[in-house]
C-alpha cells in the first residue's frame, strides 16, 4: 500500500500542476515550491509563523489535516511528517509521499482556485484540469515543472536497460502480461504489469516495451536503441542524433532541455506546452527603445518577432544580449523565421564516416581529375582513380577524354577478379556523366555492383577520393618542382606518386602501408626508390651498337615500370622509353637545368595504372633508335630494346627518308643549317625570276599577306609580277604556264587525266609526265628523250633533278627484282608522333568489328579543327592504305560536328596504324593484263539515316589500282537496289580506267569482269524487262545494261566468302582482315621475316 500511495501521489500532482513556469518575483511561488517539495525545513508558514509547512498545510487553519498526515512516533524509514526530513531521504530528487485526496475535497478545490489565480496573474490560458493521482519531479530551484502534453514524451536514459512507459494508450499492439519489477533510482522496486510494442515515430517501432502503471515518464533505453536499431546514439551539447551504422544516415533526432535529452523535435513554448519555464516580464532597457516610457510589459512572442524584424532580422542571440529579459524568457525556445531561412540558409554540417569497409574491395571510391591546364606529351588530360576503402590502395588510369572511364573501369574489374580472386561489391562516386551512362550502369547491373552517388554539389560525401586526388597532386607538385621537371611530364609524375603513396605508411591505417594491408607478404620496394627527374645513364643494349659507340644513354628518370622490375627512363633525343635495372643515377643533378626542352618531344607513356604490386600489364614502348637517328621499322611490344629488322638490299634506300625531320616552326627551321640553305635557295630563285618589284605603296591601295620589305627598304612593298604560293591564282597560273612549255615539246595532254602528258615517237618509244603543282614525275622507255625533256624544262624553269623516284608527296617508292613497293611509312610515323600515339597500344583492326557510330553519341569537341585536320591527314594516308578506307570514310562523315566518340574512333585508327606503319602496296614484276572490279554494298548500314554504303576495288591483272568506299546519296529500298547502285559506280570506274589505259598505250580489248555477290542485281543488268519496283533506278539499269550489251563489262557472281570488297563496306575481324590484305596485295616490307 505504501508503494501505491507513492505512485498515486505522483500521478495526482502531475495532473493537477499546470504546464507553466512560475515567475520568481511572484508571491505564490513559495506555495508552489512547498507543494512540490517532498520535505524541507526551509518551508515557512505565514499563519502560525512556524517552519516546516506552508499555509495550505497549517493544522491551525485545517485541523482535519492533523489526523490525515500524522504518523506514529519512531516510524519507519520514510516516516515522519511531510514537512519533516527522513533519516535516509535526501532533500532533493525524491518523490513526495502523499495519500490520495478526493477531487471534491475542500483542499483540492482551494488548490484549483490558487492555480487559476496564478494563471490569471500571468496572463496565460488556464490549464486543463483533471482529477486523479499526480506526480512531480523535484529539482533544485529555480526549477522547471514538466507535465505531459498531448503527445507522449520520451526521455533518453543511459541508465535504463529497457524501454518503459506509463500509459497503455501508447502501445500499438496487444500487450503481454508479465510479472517482474524494475528498480528505480532511490532503490525501490516498481512492478511491471505487461509489455508490448510502442511507436516511437512514423518509421521507428520499439519492441518489448515495459508497462509500469502510473509511471510519470516514458524512458528510452540507450543500450536497447543501439542494439535493436543497429545505430549510434550521438549526444551533442544541445541535441542528440541517431545514426544508422550501415547506411550512415541520420534517422532520429532529439533535443536537450533542463539537463535531459528528449526524443523528437522541441515543442513550442506556449500555454499548452509541456514545459513551464521560470521567467520575468521583459523590461525595455531604455526610453529610447521604449517611446511609450513603459518599464515592463507582459512577454509575448509577437514582441520578440517585432524587434527581430525591426533590427533587420538580427540573430536571436544578439537580441538576448540587447534585451536580457528575452534571454530569460526564451532561452529554451527554438525561434524560427522564414525570412531568415530564405536569406541566411547555410549548408548542414557533414558528419563523417566512422567505420571503414570490413574487407578488401567491399567499397571502391572513384573520381576523375582534370582537365589538366597543361596537356601531357602523351596527350593525356585526365586521370581516374579507384581507391579501395579497406586497404586504401589506389589505381590510376590516364585518359585523354572522360568517356574512357567506362573502359578503364571494366579493365579494373577484370584485373581485380584475376589477380585477387574477388569482386567489387560497391562503388562510390560523384554524379559525373561518365558514371551515370547507360553502359556504365548496365555493367554494374551485370556484375551485381551497388552504385553509391553523392548528392549534387556535395563532394564531401566522396571525401576519400577527393582527398586522395589532393594527396596525389601534392606529391606531383613536389616531384616536378624538386628537380625542375617541365609540367608536360605531369602524367609520369602522377603514376610515380601513386606508386609511392601505395607504399607509404598511412595514419588512417595505423602506420601501415596500403600495399602491406592488401598483400602482407609482399615487399614494399622491390627496387630502391630514386629521385624523380634526376639525370641517369641507361646501358645501351642495342644490337646495332658498335664498339666505338657510347655504352650508355643519358636519360631522365621518370618513375618505375609497371610491367617489369626496373626503372622507367626517357631519352628526349631519340624519344625512347627505357625499362631497365642497369641504370646509374646522379641523384643531385637535374636533367633539365635552365632551358626547357621542346614539348613536342614525344614520350611513350603507358595507358595502364600503377597497381599496388608489379603486375604483368602490357605497357607499349617506343621503337629502338638506329645508328643514323631514324626509328626502327616496327615498334616492339617488348619492354626491352629490339634490333632493327633486316631489309632487302634493294629496299634499304627507303630508310634514308626517315632521317629527314620536318620543322614545325620558322624558329625551328632556322636552327638547322640545311633548312637555312634551302630557304636561301628559294629566295634566290624568286629573285632570279623577278617575282616582285619593290615600290612605294600607292594611295588607296592596301597590301595582301605579309610581303612587306624590311631593313633598308622599309616603307616599300612588294608588287607581284608573278603568282606565288598562298594566292588563289597561283595553281591555275602555274599549271597554265607549265602546260604551254610541255605542249611546245610535242607532248599531248591526256583527256582522262589532265595532269598527265604523253609523247610518243615514231619508233614506238614513249615519255609520260605527271605533275602535281610543282612536283613532277618523268618516266618512259626513251632515255635520250627524257634527258632532252629535262633540259627543256631547265631552260624554262628553275628545276632540281632529284634522281630516281624514291619519295614523292609523302609516298615512298622502293624497287627490287620482285617489283615496286608504295608506302607512306614516314608519313605514318610523323602522324603518330604529332598526335602523341607512338607509345600507344597497337590495335589489330582499323575499327572495332560491328561498331555503329551515330552523330549524337558523346560530347561535342571544344575545338573541331583538331579533329578535322587529323581526319584530313588520314584521308591522304588512304592513297597507299586501302585497309583504312572504310574506317576513314566513317569518321569523315562527322567533320562538321565531331564528338568524343568520333575522336575515339580516330584514335583507334591510329592504334591500328601503330601496328603496321610500313604497310603498303606491292606491284610484282611481270606482265599483267585485264581489268576486273569487285563491288559490294552494306544495305542500310548507316545508323543515322539508313543509307547504304557502296564500295568497289579495281584490279589490273592481280594489281590493285583503285578503290573507293562511300555512302550512297539516296536511301535504297532493298538490298538488290543498294548492290545495283554499287555496280553502277564500279562500271563507271571501269570505263574511266579503260580510257586511261588506252591513252597510255595499253591495249584493252577484252571485256572487264564486274563481280557482285547479289544475284538479283546481276539479273537486273541483263534482264530486258523493267518491274514496278525498279522504276526509280531505271537510269542506272539502262547505263549498266548498255555496257553489258556492248561487251565492255561482264557481270559475274562471286560468293560472299570470296568478296574482296567486303572490307570496304563494314568493319571486319582480325582473321578476315588478314586474308583480305593478302588478296589486295598489301605487304609490309619493313617487317621482320
Amino acid at each position: 500500500m505504501r508503494r501505491f500511495a507513492i505512485v498515486d501521489g505522483d500521478e495526482r500532482r502531475r495532473r493537477i500542476l499546470p504546464s507553466l513556469s512560475l515567475p520568481e518575483s511572484s508571491s505564490i511561488v513559495p506555495d508552489q515550491r512547498a507543494f512540490a517539495a517532498a520535505s524541507g525545513t526551509h518551508l515557512y508558514c505565514q499563519h502560525c509563523r512556524k517552519p516546516g509547512h506552508l499555509i495550505d498545510r497549517c493544522w491551525v487553519l485545517h485541523p482535519e489535516l492533523k489526523q490525515q498526515f500524522s504518523r506514529p512516533r519512531g516510524g519507519g524509514r520514510g516516516g515522519g511528517r511531510s514537512g519533516g526530513r527522513g533519516r535516509g531521504t535526501p532533500r532533493t530528487g525524491t518523490v513526495a509521499e502523499v495519500d490520495s485526496m478526493p477531487a471534491n475535497s475542500p483542499d483540492f478545490k482551494q488548490l484549483q482556485l490558487q492555480i487559476a489565480q496564478l494563471q490569471s496573474h500571468l496572463g496565460l490560458a488556464t490549464a486543463s484540469q483533471s482529477s486523479g493521482p499526480t506526480a512531480a519531479i523535484v529539482v533544485e530551484t529555480p526549477t522547471a515543472l514538466h507535465g505531459k502534453s498531448g503527445h507522449p514524451t520520451w526521455i533518453l536514459d543511459s541508465g535504463a536497460n529497457n524501454h518503459m512507459i506509463g500509459e497503455l494508450a501508447t502501445f500499438t499492439s496487444p500487450v503481454t502480461s508479465i510479472h517482474q519489477s524494475v528498480c528505480i533510482a532511490n532503490g525501490s522496486s516498481i512492478p511491471i504489469r505487461s509489455q508490448g510494442d510502442a511507436c516511437l515515430s512514423s518509421d521507428i517501432t520499439l519492441s518489448s516495451v515495459y508497462y509500469v502503471p502510473n509511471f510519470a515518464y516514458n524512458l528510452l533505453s540507450v543500450s536497447r536503441l543501439a542494439k535493436d536499431l543497429n545505430c549510434a546514439v550521438v549526444f551533442l551539447p544541445s541535441r542528440c542524433l541517431l545514426q544508422d551504422l550501415t547506411s550512415k544516415k541520420i534517422f532520429g533526432r532529439g533535443y536537450e532541455r533542463d539537463g535531459l535529452y528528449y526524443f523528437g523535435d522541441p515543442l513550442p513554448s506556449s500555454a499548452s506546452s509541456s514545459s513551464l519555464h521560470v521567467f520575468s516580464p521583459p523590461m525595455l532597457e531604455s526610453s529610447v527603445l521604449s517611446p511609450s516610457g513603459l518599464k515592463s510589459s507582459v512577454f509575448s512572442f509577437q514582441t520578440l518577432d517585432l524587434w527581430h524584424a525591426r533590427l533587420g532580422h538580427a540573430n536571436f542571440q544578439y537580441l538576448c544580449w540587447l534585451f536580457p529579459s528575452f534571454n530569460k524568457a526564451c532561452q529554451k525556445f527554438n525561434f524560427q523565421c522564414d525570412v531568415c531561412e530564405l536569406s541566411k540558409h547555410t549548408r548542414a554540417s557533414y558528419i563523417p564516416r566512422m567505420l571503414r569497409a570490413p574487407s578488401a574491395f567491399d567499397l571502391i571510391h572513384s573520381d576523375v581529375w582534370g582537365p589538366s591546364p597543361v596537356t601531357a606529351l602523351s596527350q593525356h588530360r585526365y586521370y581516374v582513380t579507384f581507391i579501395d576503402d579497406y586497404t586504401r590502395c589506389t589505381w590510376v588510369y590516364l585518359m585523354r577524354h572522360k568517356s574512357e572511364v567506362f573502359s578503364h573501369f571494366t579493365h579494373f574489374l577484370q584485373m581485380i577478379k584475376t589477380q585477387y580472386n574477388t569482386v567489387v561489391r560497391n562503388i562510390r562516386s560523384d554524379n559525373g556523366r561518365e558514371y551515370i551512362t547507360n553502359e556504365f550502369r548496365a555493367e554494374l547491373n551485370k556484375c551485381d555492383i551497388l552504385q553509391q552517388l553523392t548528392c549534387p554539389y556535395t563532394p564531401e560525401q566522396n571525401g576519400v577520393a577527393e582527398r586522395k586526388n589532393r594527396h596525389i597532386m601534392s606529391v606531383v607538385r613536389c616531384l616536378l618542382l624538386g628537380m625542375g621537371v617541365p609540367k608536360y611530364f605531369w602524367h609520369m609524375a602522377v603514376l610515380t606518386a601513386t606508386y609511392l603513396i601505395n607504399r607509404t605508411p598511412s595514419r588512417v591505417l595505423n602506420g601501415k602501408a596500403p600495399l602491406h594491408i592488401l598483400q602482407p607478404a609482399s615487399t614494399l620496394f622491390p627496387i630502391i626508390p630514386r629521385v624523380f627527374g634526376c639525370t641517369c645513364f641507361v646501358q645501351n643494349r642495342s644490337l646495332t651498337r658498335t664498339k666505338l659507340d657510347d655504352k650508355a644513354v643519358r636519360c631522365i628518370f621518370l618513375g618505375y615500370s609497371s610491367m617489369s622490375k626496373g626503372y622507367r627512363c626517357y631519352d628526349p633525343v631519340t624519344r625512347h622509353m627505357y625499362h631497365s635495372l642497369d641504370v646509374t643515377f646522379l641523384k643531385t643533378v637535374p636533367f633539365f637545368s635552365n632551358s626547357t626542352p621542346n614539348p613536342g618531344s614525344e614520350i611513350l607513356a603507358a595507358d595502364e595504372p600503377i597497381p599496388p604490386r608489379p603486375l604483368p600489364i602490357l605497357e607499349p614502348t617506343s621503337p629502338t633508335p638506329t645508328p643514323n637517328g631514324s626509328l626502327s621499322p616496327i615498334a616492339s611490344q617488348d619492354p626491352g630494346p629490339r634490333a632493327q629488322a633486316p631489309l632487302p638490299a634493294s629496299f634499304s634506300g627507303v630508310c634514308q627518308v626517315n632521317s629527314i625531320s620536318i620543322p614545325r616552326s620558322v624558329h625551328e627551321a632556322l636552327q638547322n643549317p640545311l633548312w637555312v640553305s634551302a630557304m636561301k635557295a628559294e629566295m634566290e630563285a624568286l629573285q632570279r625570276n623577278r617575282t616582285w618589284d619593290l615600290i612605294a605603296l600607292p594611295k588607296r591601295e592596301r597590301t595582301v599577306g605579309c610581303f612587306r620589305a624590311q631593313g633598308e627598304y622599309s616603307g616599300n612593298v612588294c608588287r607581284l609580277r608573278k603568282s606565288i604560293y598562298g594566292l588563289k591564282q597561283s595553281p591555275r597560273a602555274w599549271f597554265h604556264r607549265f602546260s604551254e612549255v610541255v605542249l611546245s615539246m610535242d607532248f599531248r595532254q591526256c583527256h582522262s587525266d589532265h595532269t598527265c602528258f604523253i609523247r610518243r615517237q615514231s619508233q614506238g618509244r614513249c615519255i609520260i609526265i605527271s605533275v602535281y603543282v610543282d612536283d613532277i614525275i618523268i618516266t618512259g622507255d626513251d632515255a635520250s628523250g627524257i634527258v632532252q625533256v629535262k633540259c627543256g624544262l631547265r631552260k624554262a624553269f628553275d628545276i632540281k633533278d632529284l634522281g630516281p623516284l624514291r619519295y614523292f608527296l609523302g609516298i615512298e617508292v622502293a624497287r627490287s627484282r620482285h617489283g615496286i613497293s608504295l608506302s607512306q611509312r614516314k608519313y605514318s610515323l610523323d602522324l603518330l608522333q604529332d598526335t602523341g600515339m607512338l607509345g600507344c597500344r597497337p590495335a589489330s583492326t582499323p575499327m572495332v568489328p560491328n561498331l555503329k557510330i551515330s552523330a549524337e553519341s558523346g560530347e561535342l569537341l571544344p575545338d573541331p579543327s583538331i579533329y578535322q585536320r587529323l581526319v584530313g591527314r588520314l584521308i591522304y594516308l588512304t592513297n597507299t592504305r586501302p585497309d583504312l578506307t572504310f574506317a576513314v570514310s566513317i569518321v569523315s562523315q562527322f567533320m562538321h560536328s565531331p564528338r568524343t566518340s568520333h575522336l575515339d574512333a580516330v584514335y583507334h585508327i591510329l592504334r591500328y596504324l601503330k601496328s603496321c606503319p610500313g604497310r603498303g602496296l606491292l606491284y610484282k614484276s611481270g606482265v599483267q593484263s585485264g581489268l576486273s572490279c569487285f563491288t559490294d554494298a552494306d544495305y542500310a548500314g548507316s545508323k543515322s539515316d539508313r543509307r547504304s554504303t557502296s564500295s568497289f576495288c579495281t584490279f589490273h591483272g592481280s594489281h590493285l589500282i583503285s578503290w573507293k568506299s562511300k555512302k550512297q546519296a539516296v536511301v535504297s529500298r532493298s538490298s538488290a537496289e543498294a548492290e545495283y547502285r554499287a555496280m553502277a559506280q564500279g562500271t563507271s570506274e571501269i570505263i574511266w580506267l579503260r580510257s586511261l589505259l588506252t591513252e597510255l598505250g595499253f591495249s584493252v580489248t577484252d571485256s572487264s569482269y564486274l563481280f557482285c555477290d547479289n544475284k538479283s542485281a546481276i539479273m537486273l543488268s541483263s534482264d530486258s524487262v523493267l518491274h514496278e519496283r525498279t522504276k526509280h533506278i531505271e537510269v542506272d539499269i539502262h547505263f549498266i545494261r548498255k555496257k553489258v550489251r556492248s561487251g565492255v563489262i561482264t557481270p559475274s557472281f562471286v560468293p560472299s566468302s570470296a568478296q574482296i570488297a567486303d572490307m570496304f563496306t563494314k568493319s571486319i575481324g582480325p582473321s578476315l582482315l588478314k586474308s583480305s590484305l593478302v588478296k589486295l596485295g598489301l605487304v609490309d616490307i619493313f617487317a621482320s621475316a
